[in-house]
């Protein structure tokens, strides 16, 4: 049964995954091969924990192969939002550059 439960998780995200992924302008093609294989990783963890996740937590002195996939997501959730943080922040400067630009701009031509 937890097989089946694995195997349509994985299908009904990966259709989601793909055209998120793919889509043109998305991402660099260094970013979308670093998110597809963290994503075939993710799949091997799923289908197969007592092979894969169970090891690997014993080895870093983890008790369960759950608790170091929480732990992993917690640590790359971290990464994401600082990511997206500086985004919005480069994003923000932009904004106000332009902002500045064309209030100078406005006053030099009401003059």
């Amino acid at each position: 049964m937890n097989l089946v439960f694995s195997l349509s998780l994985i299908a009904s995200v990966l259709p989601l995954f793909f055209a998120r992924l793919f889509r043109p302008g998305y991402a660099k093609v260094y970013e979308k091969f670093a998110v597809l294989f963290l994503f075939l990783v993710l799949c091997l963890f799923l289908l197969f924990p007592l092979n894969t996740a169970q090891p690997i937590a014993i080895f870093f002195g983890i008790g369960r192969g759950s608790d170091l996939i929480f732990y992993v997501y917690i640590i790359f959730s971290i990464i994401v939002f600082d990511f997206i943080y500086n985004k919005l922040k480069k994003l923000e400067d932009r904004q106000v550059k332009m902002m500045r630009s064309l209030a100078t701009l406005s006053s030099l031509l009401d003059e």
